[in-house]
């Protein structure tokens, strides 16, 4: 019976040994994975800023508080190489037909679109992903706030991406909101308490 104990002890020992190692590993996987997230997140980040201020040699963020107050992800100051204000780089989120649509949007120093750049989605493939296309993405630059109309678009508006009118204004509506804080940046202007909208229900259509 002494024997079989022991045995029984060894065993739970054993046992224990492994499951701890096996915890430990876990939790080293599982930090590195979300170290290694988060500097892919960096690096897409400084991608989207590049892209949408490509001629700004250095983006310094605004605080995290500044941002919130704003109701953006973040705020970046556009500056050339020899320090002349280049305008806003505003990363926004919004709900979008399958999900969060979070981008980066530039805004010019006479507050016009200079860029937008998607970092992430879960719109549908083949309609609301669409709004990732170039010839989509292109319509904001060189305007300010725009509309979204489904075709015939005329200045101040955007032409909808074909049966994703929902992706379409959610993606707009953060590139408006972008417009507005570098406006109100730009001004000195405090930020405009937000109205909260009705979500939009229905198909992607």
């Amino acid at each position: 019976m002494a024997e079989e104990r022991k045995d029984i002890l060894r065993y739970a020992l054993i046992l224990f040994a492994i499951t701890a190692v096996v915890a430990g590993l876990l939790a080293g996987v599982n930090l590195l994975t979300k170290e290694t997230i988060a500097q892919n997140d960096v690096l897409a980040e400084q991608e989207a800023l590049r892209e949408v201020m490509p001629e700004a040699a250095s983006f310094e963020a605004l605080d995290a508080e500044t941002a919130a107050l704003y109701g953006v992800d973040a705020v970046y100051t556009a500056a050339a190489a020899d320090g002349a204000a280049q305008g806003y780089c505003v990363k926004v989120s919004e709900n979008g037909y399958g999900g969060v649509i979070q981008a980066v949007v530039g805004v010019d120093a006479a507050g016009h679109v200079s860029g937008v750049s998607i970092i992430s989605h879960s719109e549908t493939p083949g309609l609301g992903a669409n709004i990732e296309k170039d010839s989509f993405r292109e319509q904001y630059t060189g305007q300010g706030a725009v509309e979204v109309v489904k075709a015939g678009a005329q200045e101040g508006e955007i032409n909808a991406v074909s049966g994703a009118t929902i992706s379409s204004k959610a993606l707009t509506a953060g590139v408006n909101k972008a417009v507005e804080v570098a406006s109100q940046l730009q001004g000195g202007a405090p930020p405009t308490p937000e109205t909260p909208e009705g979500e939009e229900a229905g198909t992607d259509e």
